[in-house]
């Protein structure tokens, strides 16, 4: 076993590898980067197609959002919204955000804002972070 290069902790079956020694290794290294970068970009996963995923799944949260009719925004998340994941391939993860209820910190004057507006003040002193009170009703 000790003849074959692998330590006693290690199965025969997986050789120990040593560090990247010679010019030789680090250029065998740059090609395997450089064909699994091509490989990624045949399955779907080079830049420009996850750019132009994000796009996509960004259009579809302003046509989501404009059906809502002023209520909410959607905003797509998630792998989808970051490009990484085609049409089918995992969940879709959408945030919607009231657009009635607005949460201010303790320093933002609540005036500013018309009656139909539901408003919450962050009372930092005595909440947790993203913990809202009602200010209004």
């Amino acid at each position: 076993m000790a003849e074959s290069g692998t330590r006693p902790d290690e199965p025969e079956r997986f050789p120990r590898q040593g560090s990247v020694s010679s010019k030789q290794d680090l250029i065998q290294w740059e090609n395997t980067s450089v064909e699994t970068c091509t490989i990624l970009s045949w399955l779907g996963y080079g830049q420009e197609i996850i750019q132009a995923r994000r796009d996509a799944y960004r259009e579809i949260g302003k046509l989501l959002t404009a059906r809502a009719c002023g209520m909410s925004t959607i905003i797509i998340t998630g792998s989808k919204g970051e490009g990484l994941s085609s049409y089918l391939e995992s969940d879709l993860d959408q945030m919607v955000v009231n657009n009635r209820v607005f949460c201010l910190e303790d320093d933002v004057k609540s005036s500013a804002f018309p009656g139909e507006i539901t408003v919450l003040r962050s009372l930092s002193r005595r909440s947790y972070h993203g913990h809202c009170r009602l200010l209004h009703a």
